[in-house]
């Protein structure tokens, strides 16, 4: 069955990350800890538009990707 609705699920491996440093939030993923343990399609509109909702303006969904650590 098609559904317009789409969904943005963060996870992480919890044998890797310890119980205290799961995010908890999306800004939490701006933490230096998650250098290159990111993984996400850059070219997807779906998570800039799921967070210009979460923040209402689209100058502060750019910035909070821009503070995300860089993944080589």
């Amino acid at each position: 069955m098609e559904s317009p609705w789409q969904f943005i699920v963060p996870a992480w491996n919890t044998k890797l990350v310890k119980k205290e440093e799961e995010p908890t939030q999306l800004e939490n993923f701006t933490h230096p800890r998650w250098k290159d343990r990111l993984i996400a399609e850059p070219r997807d509109v779906e998570l800039l538009v799921a967070l210009k909702h979460k923040f209402g303006n689209e100058e502060k969904a750019i910035a909070l990707l821009n503070k995300s650590p860089p993944t080589t």
